[in-house]
Order: structure tokens, then C-alpha cells, then sequence
């Protein structure tokens, strides 16, 4: 107390951005979990004691480093995509598209902001998966109550693709507007199919 002691802890960035990673990969049920999963993940591997606090300060240290990480990922992913091709029977298609939605549990401070629906607060991100470009080509964010069929109206489809969508997508306007504008239609819980004309 008298500043005769002082206390030194040392973390490892590179342990740090690992456990991150890791714990991305752990079953777990909301923001606060995967923060235990990562804290828990670093002292596993090799990593010192954390305090909560200590390690939430070293995780917010390292951002920029994971933000440069994916988006070198993201880069040799986009030159990946001007070369790959689609084989056997997806040949014929230009591209293969799948949109869907996944919502994240959000503290209930942030209820006002991005309201759910089971729960005070989640955020959802509709996506659509690029099976040529392996990665998602379009993320929006909305409010967890948003339906995932209203996160997904294309405002120009793609003609030649395939798009595939659950029962939670399905309208017949979308059917008919993917199906007149040259795209290719595939309800995958109802296995209905249409192929453009």
C-alpha cells in the first residue's frame, strides 16, 4: 500500500489472440461464456493467471492485431474466389448462395438498442454464403427480433446462381422474383425446385 511492492504481470499478445480464437470454436451460449471460454482457454495454454479485469485490458490491446488477422484472411480468401470453380453438378451454376441468420445474446443494457425476441437483447447477422467464394458475400446487422426472411430481399439477384433457403425464407413473391430474374431456386427443407427457364 505504501508502494514499497509492486505487482508485475506479463501476458502473451500471441497466447491472447490464440485463446480468442479458439474459444471461437467452444459451444457456448452467450458473450459472457465465450469471455470465460477465452480467459480459461489462455491460462491452458501456458498462459498466466489472469484477473477478469487484467485480461479484458490485454484482449482490447490485441484488436488490432486480430482485425489485421482476418482481414489477411479475408484478402487470400477474395483472390482465392477469381480462380476457384464450382465442379460435378454445381458446374452449371455461376455461383451457389445461401442466406440465413444467426443471433448473438446481448446484455440487457444494450435491450433499447438491438431488442430480441426470446430475450431483452440480441444482435442478428443475415448472411449470404458464397459457396464459389467460400465466405459470406453480404452481412447486415439488425435487431435479434428482425425474421431472417425480412433481413433477406436482394435488390438485384444473380442470374445463373443457385440459391438455397430453408422454410424460414420461403414466399412465393421471392420464389418468383429469384426464378424471373435467371436465378435458380432450391427450398431445402421442402426439397421444391424450379429451374429457370
Amino acid at each position: 500500500d505504501m508502494g514499497l511492492i509492486e505487482r508485475h504481470r506479463v501476458h502473451h499478445g500471441g497466447l491472447v489472440v490464440c485463446a480468442w480464437v479458439l474459444s471461437a470454436f467452444a459451444r457456448s451460449t452467450d458473450t459472457e461464456g465465450r469471455f470465460l471460454d477465452s480467459r480459461m482457454t489462455y491460462q491452458s495454454l501456458g498462459g498466466p493467471d489472469a484477473g477478469r479485469t487484467s485480461f479484458w485490458n490485454m484482449s482490447h490491446k490485441m484488436l488490432p492485431v486480430m482485425n489485421r488477422l482476418m482481414r489477411r484472411h479475408m484478402s487470400r480468401l477474395v483472390s482465392r474466389a477469381r480462380t476457384s470453380e464450382l465442379r460435378g453438378r454445381l458446374a452449371a451454376f455461376r455461383d451457389v448462395l445461401v442466406p440465413d441468420g444467426c443471433a448473438f445474446k446481448l446484455g440487457c443494457a444494450l435491450s433499447g438498442v438491438y431488442p430480441g425476441t426470446g430475450q431483452a437483447a440480441e444482435l442478428k447477422l443475415h448472411a449470404i454464403y458464397s459457396v464459389r467464394a467460400h465466405t459470406a458475400v453480404s452481412v447486415e446487422a439488425t435487431a435479434g427480433r428482425v425474421h431472417d426472411s425480412d433481413g433477406f430481399w436482394p435488390a438485384k439477384w444473380e442470374k445463373g446462381a443457385l440459391y438455397l433457403w430453408d422454410l424460414g425464407f420461403n414466399s412465393h413473391e421471392r420464389f418468383i422474383d429469384a426464378v424471373s430474374a435467371g436465378g435458380d431456386v432450391v427450398n431445402v427443407v421442402g426439397w421444391f425446385t424450379a429451374r429457370s427457364q
